[in-house]
């Protein structure tokens, strides 16, 4: 059962980040490279990583980045048919984030739990596996979230191939980028218990196979914020992001993560990146939106500066492509301060513009919540459809 809204609500806004584990990978004998280490001397492969920009200079403002044409994605799994160790897999196969497969007892042979989803044909292009597990932050200590896991794959259903072994997994929403001809069900296996906890049981609210129909950068958007981001784009709310991208450039289908974790601060970018960049094909585009922690303890406007150019410069240095919001509006007089200063940053990093959330919210205080800080419904809907409105300079 999930919390009341406003006691959820109370406890984001003060509620202290947690430590920051590495995450690891060990690729199986057979398994396709993943591309999520730092930039090498060798230039990766061209459609993972097309736009490798550099940090920019200290004393001179960087040239624009020159647009970033995404790939197109099909979804390929096909709803409603997924199987799994127990419980009801159509949950996480349903197309309704508000439902959730959760087997809640043991796997009948005793063995771990697993989750299959069965693709509409055999696979011929670069296949993207995507889940979101229970849980509003995305780094999550308690539940919702493989810890090890088996990322396989099968042509007949019955004889699974081991693709990797990921372990040690510390978030919520995961894409798994990897190629297997002829396949026809993918199929996510879990080795150890979920959260911190031996008798905490796994959750995963939606799992989604995509296939690569074009070349280019990957479509996938990672946004790292506070709680107003984990909040905005809860994978549990309504999606707008994915609908309006499509409605601005038919064919398109980007794969949208929430980075947000409940009580994150400026200073607290440069551990989240550390976990969640390895986890992203590179080329991705990385977004960020933070500024309402930093105003409500007063943390100094220059030191709020430096921490948003160190994350950009640890974006681009990884590969991928930084896209900066601007914090939302609320009651604190002081946030339009940390507004101008996000568009400052945004300006001498030659970074495309990113949402405005300052100027929406100013004049849509309906759309937040009474504390006029984290967002409604309608909230929700709007930032969501604000970072796909943003979102331009990544498509033709």
């Amino acid at each position: 059962m999930r919390p009341t809204p406003w006691l959820l609500l109370i406890w984001l806004a003060g509620c202290t980040p947690a430590p920051t584990p590495a995450v690891h990978v060990q690729e199986g004998p057979e398994a396709p490279a993943v591309a999520a280490a730092p930039v090498a001397a060798t230039p990766p492969e061209p459609q993972r990583s097309l736009y490798l920009p550099q940090a920019p200079a200290v004393d001179r403002a960087p040239e624009a980045p020159p647009p970033q044409t995404a790939c197109r994605w099909e979804r390929v799994s096909k709803p409603g048919q997924a199987r799994a160790s127990s419980g009801p897999a159509i949950q996480a196969d349903d197309d309704d984030p508000t439902t959730e497969w959760n087997p809640r007892a043991a796997s009948p042979d005793g063995g771990p739990q697993w989750l299959a989803v069965p693709l509409e044909a055999a696979a011929k292009g670069s296949l993207a596996l995507v889940f979101h597990g229970h849980a509003l932050h995305y780094e999550n200590y308690d539940y919702g979230r493989p810890r090890t896991f088996e990322l396989q794959t099968s042509g007949d259903g019955e004889a699974w191939h081991t693709l990797r072994t990921v372990t040690d997994n510390m978030v919520r929403s995961r894409v798994e980028l990897f190629d297997a001809p002829g396949a026809t069900w993918v199929r996510l296996r879990f080795l150890s218990a979920w959260g911190t906890s031996a008798d905490r049981e796994p959750f995963l609210r939606e799992v989604a196979v995509y296939e690569q129909r074009s070349a280019g950068a990957p479509d996938i958007w990672l946004i790292f914020g506070d709680s107003t981001t984990s909040v905005g784009l809860d994978p549990a709310a309504p999606a707008t992001f994915a609908p309006t991208v499509a409605k601005l450039h038919p064919g398109y289908q980007p794969i949208l993560l929430s980075g947000g974790t409940g009580g994150d601060e400026s200073g607290n970018a440069a551990d989240r990146l550390a976990v969640g960049l390895p986890t992203l094909p590179r080329g991705s585009v990385v977004g960020m939106c933070y500024g309402t922690n930093d105003a409500k303890k007063a943390l100094p406007i220059p030191e709020f500066k430096r921490n948003l150019d160190a994350a950009i410069a640890q974006i681009r240095a990884a590969g991928d492509v930084p896209l900066l919001a601007t914090l939302p509006w609320s009651l604190n007089g002081a946030i339009a301060a940390y507004a101008a200063a996000c568009r400052e940053v945004a300006a001498s990093n030659g970074l495309p513009p990113g949402p405005d959330f300052y100027s929406y919210f100013k004049g849509h205080p309906d759309e937040l919540e009474v504390d006029r800080v984290h967002p409604n419904a309608a909230g929700q809907a709007s930032m969501q459809r604000l970072w796909a409105e943003a979102a331009d300079f990544r498509y033709p």
